[in-house]
């Protein structure tokens, strides 16, 4: 009979398979972006999230491999939001909001980008340049980030 395998933590999987701090701080700023986008989306539970990402575990390892400060405001956000719930459901939306902004920060961070058209960049644009124009005839590539309703 085998024993039971502790689980690892998703910030120390990542940040142990990743070539870099930029590149597992990159990973974790999608993944958490995934997982506020499945909330207030209705397609995840708070206590899922909480298993997943928004725990003390995340918060220590976050610490630990000393990770955006910004990342870990929006970790502790998260680990917020049953409260919210309980306490104020009607500020819920304002809690989206503030760690969209903080996970869209800590993404324009790591790319080294700002977003060109100002803001939070919760709707704006981060522009990937070629490594040198000569390289390309194409222009760089656009991307959006999600636009979120507030309805």
């Amino acid at each position: 009979m085998t024993s039971p395998r502790a689980e690892i933590n998703i910030i120390e999987a990542i940040r142990n398979s990743s070539r870099d701090r930029a590149a597992a701080q990159r990973k974790l700023a999608e993944f958490g972006m995934g997982v506020l986008n499945a909330l207030r989306e209705g397609r995840m539970d708070i206590e899922q999230a909480e298993r997943d990402l928004f725990n003390m575990d995340s918060c220590r390892n976050a610490k630990r491999f000393r990770l955006n400060p910004k990342f870990l405001e929006f970790l502790e956000y998260g680990m917020q939001l049953e409260d919210v719930v309980e306490l104020a459901p009607e500020a819920m939306e304002e809690s989206f909001t503030q760690m969209q902004d903080l996970i869209a920060s800590v993404l324009s961070d790591v790319l080294g980008e700002t977003n060109p058209e100002g803001g939070s960049g919760r709707q704006g644009i981060v522009t990937f340049p070629p490594h040198r124009a000569e390289e390309t005839a194409q222009p760089p590539t656009r991307l959006r980030w999600p636009r979120v309703s507030h309805g």
